[in-house]
């Protein structure tokens, strides 16, 4: 009888779990217009420049289900891309060699928050840019 009910418990644990990643899952679809940016630049751990914009390369993200999206610039259809969610991370895949990882910093019904951090090296110098990216629900 304990191992009934400890069985029990388990899948409901499991079944919530999964009902909360579906639920997240399905907060992130639709059309999202960029808000604002900070972004901070670093050369070898030392910060070389900082600061806030509303530009961007792009205006907004638009995630559709099955895990394909659009890029907007403006009112115009610019790139389109695959995606996948795990957890708090979001991978993007634009056909590029490698994938883009955003990290969720918050999402919710009308607000999405993420960061995107790029690192490279080139002439024993690791250059990291650090974007912070907030974004607003459209539809």
């Amino acid at each position: 009888m304990k191992k009934f009910v400890l069985l029990s418990v388990l899948l409901l644990l499991f079944s919530l779990f999964n009902a909360c990643e579906e639920e997240e899952k399905n907060l992130l679809l639709g059309k999202w217009m960029l808000q604002l940016v900070t972004y901070e630049y670093y050369e070898d751990d030392l910060l070389v420049d900082s600061g806030m914009t509303s530009y961007y390369d792009f205006k907004y993200l638009e995630f559709f289900k099955g895990g394909e999206g659009n890029v907007w610039l403006d009112k115009i259809e610019y790139d389109t891309f695959t995606w996948r969610k795990d957890g708090k991370t979001i991978y993007v895949d634009e056909g590029t060699e490698n994938e883009q990882v955003i990290e969720i910093n918050e999402l919710s019904k009308t607000a999405l928050v993420f960061t995107i951090t790029m690192e490279e090296e080139e002439g024993g110098v690791v250059y990291r840019h650090i974007h912070e990216i907030t974004m607003s629900k459209v539809d």
